[in-house]
């Protein structure tokens, strides 16, 4: 199962790098993540240090996203990977790294939607040492932590133009076992390396 694993996740990383090669733009930027839906009701919301409501179904799940953009096509399609570090439900610490395809459906002024769909790989703090805990939502145990593979993923991100460094970004992603993952804030453009020039293609529209 570790080799399965860690092999479709080289697989990606490798396409990754591939089209990494590929002449084009790139972007990096911050996100913060906020709070989780679970789709399906967790059968031990005694055990959620940050639920919002008693059956645990809302949780805060603060932390940070990292991510890296690679376009391939104008500023329409992008290679993106997500680095994130939070802490979950439980109060422990964990993350996930996720790669994806995204592509903007939507552009007009100074607001635009993208969606994506990818793979995720995350990792948590070992749960089996909560008094109670019992494995039911599917992560494997590794010594000290826990990891999953999600094989598909999907989001959708909403963005509002503020200027050449600052948007207000909202996005809804599907990417953690049976659950919707709320994040917002700044996006923070911390660096922005154009390969080809061409028109502006993220400036609002007067």
């Amino acid at each position: 199962m570790h080799r399965r694993y860690c092999k479709i996740f080289l697989i990606v990383i490798l396409l990754f790098t591939f089209c990494r090669s590929v002449q084009g733009q790139s972007d990096v930027n911050l996100k913060l993540k906020t709070f989780s839906y679970l789709v399906n009701n967790f059968a031990q919301p005694d055990l959620l240090k940050l639920k919002l409501d008693k059956q645990g179904i809302l949780v805060a799940e603060p932390g940070f996203i990292v991510s890296y953009d690679f376009f391939v096509r104008d500023l329409v399609y992008s290679l993106r990977v997500d680095q994130a570090v939070y802490l979950d439900a439980a109060s422990h610490l964990a993350g996930y790294t996720n790669f994806g395809v995204h592509v903007r459906i939507f552009n007009k002024w100074k607001n635009s939607v993208n969606i994506g769909a990818g793979t995720a790989f995350h990792y948590r703090h070992d749960w089996h040492n909560i008094a109670g805990y019992q494995n039911t939502d599917g992560y494997d145990n590794s010594g000290r932590f826990e990891y999953h593979l999600s094989f598909l993923t999907g989001s959708i991100e909403f963005n509002h133009y503020f200027n050449e460094r600052n948007d207000l970004s909202f996005a809804l992603s599907e990417c953690y076992p049976d659950r919707i993952v709320f994040s917002a804030g700044y996006r923070w453009w911390l660096s922005k390396k154009i390969r080809h020039t061409g028109g502006c293609n993220t400036c609002p529209k007067f």
